[in-house]
């Protein structure tokens, strides 16, 4: 019996119109999976002033919770790639989408700032889950040739999310509140749900025997019981597979090196997003709730870089040695190095503007020195509470005065925006031959565990720490967050640099993984050839 072919996905498009393409195809599907989860993990990036002004926290608090969802993330990922390698994915992503859109609204009822921070981290179980479940899909669906546009519909959609999160939860925030910025912001969770539970699991290597040998697997995957031996049996089953398969990722040159030089350029990706907003408030003038509009638009930005990077990787990368892990190197470093440059652009004011606030601020340094006068000399508490207030109107009109100087030349934050948004959109350009590069370098049944190290290297060394080493240096230097930003960006260089030396094993690594399948495949033609012979063969005479 011959194996059953199937279209490739790119006839399986033309078939369909645009809304069934969105709601049915799977790259579009995952993209939409990705880009609710975006959304709820974003919102708080522009919710930061009204949260601060709500719990009276600063840039350390917000740090806290920024940094401990994404740690949470780091320690689920590696356990949720050994669930995707053995359960069905569409289950587990459709199940984790339910599960954080619950948390995300559920944040809004948060009474105190310990409570919130504890709500928000456990939303790092989403991506830890789904991305994993993701990633494998997206290598047994589409062939080589294809992964570059599938990886960069996909991952288009994290922009997508990215910048409406921040951006429209940071308008609604501004005008309804930041409770029902999370409510709203929750919503389309369910109906995503819907779409991932709708999708088929294809047996995993399919993709790779069609690439082989033009037809697909004979039969699916079997839906084994997790549990079927007891929750212990199976903790105690994950805990000596996972050490297994870890090492055998960690065999992968490719990997080693892509595993570092991912994690330094996210730590510098992570620490902009977190705090760029701030940024544009406190070092370029802008209104509060504005600088997160300003900065949805350099997410955006990531949308057509992220699209032409997808073509590029499938037309240009075959082209030169390592190309799917070369050419994101390049995009990244140039793309990083422009975006870095906006920081060093800064905008002057008039002397008279200048004058104008140092009096400002040296009339709001008297007025809080003479209320520390007043409290240690014991006078009256109604004395203090005059004082108090009159220090607090001296410290807004220097607040507004600073802006306005911050704000004066407004050709210098369009050079900065534009330097943020063409380099950002390089940066994206990395993204769909990157995560397509490392399919390639992985084995099929293993590609769960292999991103789900791949994330925890990233979140763990990169985008955990991300957010409180800015915040901390931020604090260090007065909260100046370009000081702060400067600091980190050459990390991101470097880590550039390392995923480019990367490209010399990729070519030997994916030549072993086809060998592997296709070793596999004539296991499986051989299997099925003796289950034919024993279904053909006469059954035993009996006397």
């Amino acid at each position: 019996m011959s194996a059953p072919t199937t279209d490739p996905p790119s006839v399986t498009l033309a078939r369909k119109g645009p809304v069934s393409v969105l709601l049915t195809e799977p790259m579009w599907v995952l993209g939409l999976v990705i880009l609710v989860d975006e959304m709820d993990k974003n919102i708080v990036r522009g919710l930061i002033t009204p949260l601060k002004e709500e719990f009276g926290v600063g840039d350390l608090g917000i740090s806290v919770l920024l940094s401990l969802a994404l740690l949470f993330n780091g320690l689920i990922t590696v356990p949720a790639g050994y669930l995707a390698d053995r359960w069905k994915r569409n289950r587990a992503i459709g199940h984790t989408v339910i599960g954080w859109s619950a948390l995300t609204a559920a944040g809004a009822a948060s009474v105190n700032f310990p409570m919130l921070v504890g709500l928000r981290s456990a939303l790092g179980f989403g991506q830890a889950i789904t991305e994993p479940s993701a990633a494998s899909l997206i290598g047994d669906y589409y062939p080589t040739d294809q992964r570059g546009k599938a990886f960069s519909i996909q991952q288009m959609m994290l922009f997508v999310g990215a910048g409406l999160g921040i951006g429209v939860g940071g308008a609604i925030g501004a005008t309804l509140g930041w409770r029902w910025a999370l409510i709203i912001m929750a919503l389309p969770g369910a109906l995503v749900a819907i779409l991932a539970y709708r999708l088929q699991e294809p047996k995993r290597g399919a993709a790779d025997m069609m690439a082989a040998i033009g037809a697909g697997p004979a039969e699916p995957d079997e839906d084994p019981e997790l549990f079927e031996d007891g929750f212990r049996q199976f903790c105690r089953d994950m805990w000596d597979s996972l050490k297994a398969d870890v090492r055998t990722i960690l065999s992968i040159r490719t990997m080693k090196y892509a595993l570092i030089g991912v994690a330094a350029i996210l730590f510098t990706i992570t620490a902009v997003a977190a705090w760029l907003p701030q940024f544009y408030e406190r070092q370029l003038g802008v209104k509060p709730g504005v600088g997160e509009a300003w900065v949805g638009l350099v997410a955006m930005a990531g949308v057509p870089g992220v699209l032409l990077g997808g073509r590029a990787a499938d037309r240009w990368a075959p082209r030169m040695q390592g190309g799917r892990l070369a050419l994101p190197a390049i995009c990244l470093f140039v793309g990083l190095t422009i975006f870095n440059i906006g920081y060093l652009l800064e905008p002057t004011a008039p002397a008279g503007v200048v004058a104008e606030q140092k009096t400002a601020d040296l009339r709001a340094d008297e007025a809080e020195a003479a209320v520390e006068r007043l409290e240690d000399t014991g006078a009256g508490e109604a004395a203090v509470d005059r004082a108090d207030e009159a220090a607090e109107d001296a410290r807004e009109e220097a607040h507004d005065v600073g802006r306005k100087a911050l704000g004066y030349d407004s050709t210098i934050f369009l050079a900065v925006v534009a330097c943020q948004v063409v380099g950002f959109g390089i940066v994206a350009m990395s993204i769909p031959g990157l995560r397509a590069g490392l399919t390639d370098a992985v084995p099929a049944h293993l590609r769960g565990t292999g991103f789900g190290a791949f994330n925890l290297a990233a979140v763990v060394f990169g985008q955990a720490a991300a957010p409180f080493v800015v915040g901390g240096l931020s604090a260090a230097f007065d909260e100046n967050l370009r000081t702060a930003l400067l600091l980190v960006s050459p990390v991101s260089l470097v880590g550039a640099l390392v995923l480019f030396r990367a490209r010399r094993y990729l070519d030997e690594d994916t030549t072993k993984i086809m060998m592997a399948v296709l070793q596999a495949m004539q296991y499986e033609q051989v299997r099925h050839a003796e289950r034919a012979a024993q279904h053909e063969s006469p059954p035993p005479q009996t006397s």
